[in-house]
């Protein structure tokens, strides 16, 4: 039988991917929004924060839709099935990597 830690680093790749995707495009946004507001010269002492905590509550949504939507396709999934671990098994491990 296959270990539950290989699995659950086999899972954890894409999910790391995406997670990566969404900080990279997250980061991007406050950075330009910051950067546009000294443009404007509207920029006071707790806009940084604010903006930061507006586009990482977007990035959060997007962050939950897009793994739940990759755990489900992990566990439907006919190439997954092909490892040799139980059901109860793969969906431990891929609730695990997430």
């Amino acid at each position: 039988m296959t270990s539950f830690t290989s699995i659950t680093k086999a899972l954890s790749r894409p999910k790391i991917s995406i997670i990566n995707r969404i900080l990279v495009v997250d980061v991007l946004a406050i950075v330009l929004t910051i950067l546009f507001e000294v443009y404007k010269g509207t920029l006071s002492g707790i806009d940084p924060l604010q903006i930061s905590l507006a586009y990482s509550m977007i990035a959060y949504f997007a962050a939950f839709v897009l793994l739940s939507r990759n755990m489900e396709h992990v566990y439907i999934s006919s190439a997954y099935r092909l490892i040799p671990a139980s059901d109860t098994k793969l969906y431990s491990a891929n609730l695990l990597s997430a």
